[in-house]
């Protein structure tokens, strides 16, 4: 993915940011050092930054969701995959992989995470109403597909 452009609109690199863009991408900066693609496609609108990270960790990182995390990045995984949107495949299914019990032995690739999406919400027990069984059993599914 590397190879592909981040953005159509031309992109500020994180070592060329000054004034409010700097400010917004070292509070998005990740423990890496890094600011995610997503943040640096937005580098022409500075202000956007922040409140997009504060409405995603909201979304996928709050304790208050009444969804388990994993199962939140799942659903994204799927939703990306659905939209072929590979860098969220790849961000939301490295994201899951983490949940699980042994994420070194998850593959995270784009095949990967569409068996499981179809297996968790294509299933006709996991329609409209998802049981916590039906949960436990998508995420030892997860891990036998991975």
């Amino acid at each position: 993915m590397d190879d592909k452009p981040i953005a159509w609109a031309e992109v500020i690199a994180q070592g060329d940011a000054s004034g409010d863009l700097a400010v917004a991408y070292g509070a998005v900066t990740g423990a890496d050092g890094q600011v995610e693609s997503l943040y640096l496609a937005m580098s022409r609108t500075p202000r956007a930054i922040q409140p997009a990270d504060a409405h995603y960790l909201a979304l996928l990182r709050n304790l208050d969701n009444p969804l388990e995390p994993w199962l939140s990045e799942l659903i994204s995984t799927y939703v990306a995959v659905l939209c072929g949107c590979d860098y969220a495949v790849q961000n939301h299914g490295a994201n899951f992989s983490e949940y699980l019990d042994d994420p070194d032995q998850y593959q995270t690739n784009r095949a990967t995470h569409e068996r499981i999406g179809r297996h968790c919400f294509e299933c006709p027990a996991g329609k409209g109403r998802v049981s916590s069984q039906i949960m436990e059993r998508t995420k030892t599914r997860a891990k036998d597909l991975g």
